[in-house]
Parts: structure tokens; sequence; C-alpha cells
């Protein structure tokens, strides 16, 4: 019977490795990872912003003032004059295409504070770029963030078309806590909270000196569409009533970056709590009664959940939702 029950443990095992290996060879465990991580999200009280990170909102108002999009470029100059007294200043804009009063921003971002502007790419991986009238003048930061399998924005790769991202050409990657040696790896970005949390200026206020030039310093502005109707906004963990403005995403990395606060990945507690399943299944529940397994297994399943929680607050991912399914799997192999 010893030997019978041996062999009974070690089919256990290989049935539930079997089928999470299954799994988790489809976008199954990356689509679990992301509704965990969600639910983290939701889970944890909005955070403040830096006070450093201000954002000029092309919005309704703006719109409804200065005329259609795309607007003259020589009120990008104009809004450049307003902002002296920054840090650096990033514009969530595309400069392709020349315009008559291109001479206009060349000069203004001569006298400017640091001038980053947008690389990103169109529908048919063509690489758009600001024309060299710009790029000789200005900084380049690409601002493509990558989608998840449902859509919504959760992460970011630090370096893509050659260029750093937007937040960190920004930061000056000789000051920041990646140094200079920015890689392609891709981050976790860690949202403060729904849309609308960072700090937000009107465009035409800006461009009519509503705030004194003394409100910007030692500030980092960030320019770009928040009006819905341009078209530049994305689903988060966070959104509720309305999705994020994609330069508030740039200005959510810029405070990343600035405070090392990506999410990091506990991949090595998430290894060795999905082991525990293993040795649960293999050593512990076949010797005890169904009560106790099932006890054992909840109390398990809200200390990993607390876990993830605690760990979550101080910018900590553990992916508590693969665990939890190896153990649902593991449990109901021992059952049948």
């Amino acid at each position: 019977m010893k030997r019978l029950s041996g062999y009974i443990r070690i089919w256990e095992i290989l049935i539930t490795t079997c089928f999470c290996l299954i799994l988790f060879q489809t976008s199954f465990q990356p689509w679990l990872s992301e509704i965990g991580l969600d639910l983290l999200f939701k889970s944890r009280p909005i955070k403040e912003t830096s006070q450093s990170i201000i954002i000029v909102g092309i919005d309704e108002q703006s719109l409804q003032q200065l005329g259609p999009w795309p607007f003259p470029r020589s009120n990008h100059a104009a809004i450049l004059s307003k902002l002296k007294g920054a840090k650096a200043i990033g514009f969530d804009l595309i400069f392709t295409h020349p315009t008559g009063d291109d001479s206009i921003l060349t000069d203004a971002i001569e006298n400017a504070p640091p001038v980053a502007m947008a690389v990103a790419s169109n529908y048919q991986g063509t690489i758009l770029t600001p024309g060299s009238y710009f790029s000789n003048k200005a900084k380049l930061g690409h601002i493509e963030t990558e989608l998840g399998l449902d859509g919504i924005v959760r992460r970011v790769q630090l370096y893509k078309y050659d260029v750093p991202v937007l937040a960190a050409t920004m930061a000056d990657s000789s000051t920041s806590p990646y140094g200079n040696h920015l890689d392609d790896d891709t981050r976790i970005i860690n949202f403060y909270g729904p849309e609308f949390t960072f700090m937000y200026l009107s465009y035409s206020d800006v461009l009519h000196g509503e705030y004194d030039a003394a409100f910007f310093k030692d500030r980092y502005v960030l320019i770009g569409s928040k009006a819905l109707a341009l078209g530049d906004v994305h689903v988060t963990p966070y959104s509720k009533q309305h999705p994020i403005p994609g330069v508030e995403i740039q200005a959510t990395i810029l405070n990343n970056i600035l405070n090392d606060s990506f999410l990091k990945e506990l991949n090595w507690l998430l290894l060795a709590v999905s082991l525990s399943c293993f040795v649960m299944l293999l050593f512990v529940w076949p010797n005890k009664s169904e009560t106790f397994n099932a006890l054992l297994s909840g109390i398990f399943a809200i200390i990993v959940l607390l876990l993830a929680v605690v760990l979550f607050r101080f910018d900590y991912f553990f992916n508590f939702a693969i665990p939890l399914f190896i153990l649902l799997v593991s449990y109901i192999c021992l059952l049948y």
C-alpha cells in the first residue's frame, strides 16, 4: 500500500506539472499575471506624485481658444519662452513635417532649458522622428508603451529605436538611478492613481501668461494632448471614468525614474511559493484529513495574498496569481 501511495503521489505531481506547463506555454500565464497586477493596483490607495513634474495639457479649452489642431509651431515657441526656469521640457508631440514657422521654434529651443522631442512608429512600422532642424537642437526620446493582451498599458521599454524613453531623456541618464547604462529591458510602470493624478495646466493658460515664470523653476514640464478628441489616450490598471492621456503616462515613467520606483518583480519568491505547493501535494496533503487540507490551503492562500498586498505597498510585485492557480490545480489533483 505504501508503494502504491507513493506512485499516486508521483502521478499527482506529474499531472499537476504537465497541466501547468501546457497552460503556461499559451497566453494564459501572462494574462494571469496581468490580472494579478491589476488587482494589486486596485487594492492600493492612490500615491502622491512628484510636485516637480507638471503637465501642460492641450485640452478642450486650448482648442476652443487657439483653433483646431495642430497648432502653429510659433505657439510652441511662445510656450517655451514662458518656461525658462524649468529643469527640462518634453514635447509628447510628433514634429515630422516641416512648416513655415519651424525657424521660430528652433530659435526658442536654443534659448530654452533642455528640450526633448518625441520619436515613435506609425502603423507601417516607419520610425517618425523630428526633422533635422529640430533633432540638432533637441534631445530625442521614444513615447511608445507596451499594450497587454487586453489592451491595457502596464509596461515600457526603456530603450527603443536607438533612443531612451522620452521621460529618461528628460531626466538625463547621467543623473538618473540608471546612470549612463539605460538598457532595452522592459519595466513595469508603477502608476500612482487614475487619470489626472498629476498636476495639469491648460496649454492656453500657460501661453497667455497665467502663471509666473518662477512657478516652473526647477520643474520638469511635459507638453502633450489632454483632450479626448486628439486621441492620445490609453487604459491603465487604475483607469476609471476616462482613459489616461499619453502625456500622463510619460509623467508617470518620469516619476518612476526620478524616484527609482518602477515595480520590481520578485521572481525568486514566486518560484519558492510555487514549489511549496508541490511540497504540500507530495508530503503533507496525502497524510492528512480532507478538512485539514482544506483549512491549510485556505490559510496558505490568505498568507500569499496578504504578502503580495504588503510587498506592493513597497513597490515590489509578487505575482500571487500563479502560485494560487498552482495551489488550486494541485488540490484538485489530490481530490481526484
